[in-house]
């Protein structure tokens, strides 16, 4: 105690230097620090004053800063309504046409300033300037879906950086973030709503709040704390397709690459950075490679939507097959980076961390050459665990042979517990990537 103050201090000495290790969590999940909060103060009359003793008097604060939001006028948002809703549109049509036209019309800028890093701007305003936080397309989207008579609600939610919830925390660090939820009326389930990444497919929350609890608004002094669903692996697919004929020792192909959920989420990113016919090219190259380091892609075509990207392209691979008097060995595997997926788990003491759940599909098909006949196919393999799993079969009949491979991540956030099975996966995946068919050379 110091001048009617009560000092608390906290000291930790000599302690040693912490590494952070590849794929860890935020460093608030693990690192000591110290969070203060005020549950309540009494005055001088002896009135006590409540401040965050729980998540209720956490809302009650955050519901008195949105309450001073308000419309000036509709004229804007109303317009461009007019433009997108028909009238036959039933409900989810409608919230979905609205999501993608604030993710159209605003441009995504984080604005913390103050209070202004808590209280949402005018939505008339915000579509006027074309620009707001996410706490501005939160707001923006409530009020454009009250004006087609659809009820959404303000949320506010910690992206998965935040190690806390609502009752171990009721703070204003337990969020860091603002998004606008709607409740499906068939399945009696919350869609969460989060214009801020230009890509997201409609009903995905962002990747980043996938587990994470949200506090959505309801009306004036009422709320419901939610948990934000985790996307199914299958839903986020990466699906290799390729046609394959060996044409003197070089292999031509002829390829399809599908991407749904956050994989064409992520991709669809990286295409609006291939801003000319060079970046584009080397885009599709990069992301379609192939067996060696001759890998030559020839013509392609990309379709693609906010939950589906189609790469089709054409390629071949020089000095890929390997002849040896009569046999001719190939290794059916042509997706080399499946190998990088090996991680030092050595004195690993940190969780390993994902950032969606995934599924990987390789269907390989090879013609046989005239005058040859199927030798030798590996033996099919799996392995199988509740957080990961894979699965390579072979299959032939007198025309061609054919690979395939199913690997799925069915985690966000792995603990050290299952690091001694997941290298046994590994170890096992890349030894058997690395097994080759043989050809054989038939007798006229």
């Amino acid at each position: 105690e110091k001048r009617k103050k009560i000092i608390h201090t906290w000291r930790l000495d000599s302690i040693d230097a912490v590494e952070r290790e590849p794929g860890s969590p935020s460093p608030s999940h693990y690192l000591p620090h110290v969070s203060v909060r005020v549950k309540s103060y009494t005055k001088e009359d002896g009135d006590t004053v409540n401040i965050l003793r729980n998540p209720s008097d956490l809302f009650a604060w955050y519901e008195t800063l949105i309450s001073e939001v308000s419309c000036e006028s509709t004229d804007e948002p109303e317009e461009a309504l007019e433009q997108v809703i028909l009238p036959e549109d039933d409900e989810i049509t409608k919230v979905e046409k609205v999501f993608n036209l604030v993710r159209e019309k605003i441009k995504y800028i984080a604005i913390e300033d103050g209070l202004g890093g808590f209280i949402p701007r005018n939505p008339d305003l915000v579509y006027t300037r074309r620009y707001g936080d996410c706490k501005d397309m939160s707001a923006l989207i409530v009020q454009m879906l009250d004006l087609v008579d659809v009820k959404a609600h303000k949320t506010w939610i910690g992206t998965k950086d935040i190690p806390y919830t609502y009752e171990e925390m009721p703070t204003p660090s337990v969020d860091n973030h603002m998004i606008a939820a709607w409740k499906n009326p068939e399945t009696n389930e919350y869609v969460f709503l989060d214009a801020t990444d230009n890509f997201v497919p409609f009903g995905f929350p962002t990747y980043s709040i996938q587990g994470k609890e949200a506090m959505i608004h309801l009306g004036e002094g009422k709320y419901t704390i939610e948990e934000v669903p985790v996307i199914a692996h299958e839903k986020n697919y990466w699906r290799d397709t390729s046609y394959l004929k060996i044409d003197n020792g070089k292999l031509t192909g002829t390829g399809s690459l599908t991407l749904t959920g956050y994989f064409a989420n992520t991709y669809n990113h990286l295409l609006n950075n291939a801003h000319d016919d060079k970046r584009l090219k080397n885009h599709v190259k990069n992301n379609t490679l192939k067996g060696n380091n001759k890998y030559s892609l020839k013509e392609f075509d990309i379709s693609k939507s906010d939950s589906v990207i189609k790469y089709t392209f054409d390629f071949e691979i020089g000095d890929y097959t390997h002849q040896i008097n009569d046999e001719v060995y190939i290794n059916m595997n042509l997706e080399k980076s499946f190998e990088t997926f090996t991680t030092d788990f050595e004195d690993r003491e940190l969780d390993l961390t994902a950032k969606y759940h995934k599924a990987y599909g390789l269907h390989f098909v090879l013609e046989i050459p005239d005058g040859y006949a199927v030798d030798n196919t590996p033996e099919n393999s799996d392995f199988e665990h509740p957080l990961f799993g894979y699965s390579i079969t072979y299959s032939k009949n007198d025309n061609n042979i054919a690979y395939n491979l199913n690997l799925e991540q069915r985690y966000l956030s792995m603990q050290p517990e299952h690091f001694d099975d997941y290298k046994k996966m590994l170890k096992s995946l890349k030894k058997e990537m690395n097994k080759s068919v043989t050809l054989k050379k038939v007798t006229p």
